[in-house]
């Protein structure tokens, strides 16, 4: 949006030069070309690096899925179990 607004004064006062025939202190087209591609440059490289990276970064190894039907219990189901188990008379 910041480029918007930029585009939008920078019009305006262009025509306020204009209006006042005054000569613009902007610099002549084929700078302003110049300057489009530099930039123009700028990004492609800095995409270009991190598409790259993302492509050479090692890839997130995810924990396998559960195959057991059972839930995994919590630790409080399992602290209540275990602490049952105590109670029990041993034969």
């Amino acid at each position: 949006m910041q480029y918007v607004y930029s585009l939008l004064s920078g019009l305006l006062f262009g025509i306020g030069y204009g209006l006042l025939g005054l000569k613009s202190p902007a610099p002549p087209l084929i700078a302003l070309a110049g300057l489009l591609g530099m930039l123009g440059g700028d990004q492609l490289v800095t995409q270009l690096k991190a598409h790259l990276a993302a492509r050479n970064a090692p890839a997130a190894v995810s924990a396998p899925a559960s195959t057991s039907s059972t839930p995994t219990p919590t630790p409080i189901v399992a602290a209540q179990r275990d602490a049952g188990a105590d109670d029990q008379p041993k034969s």
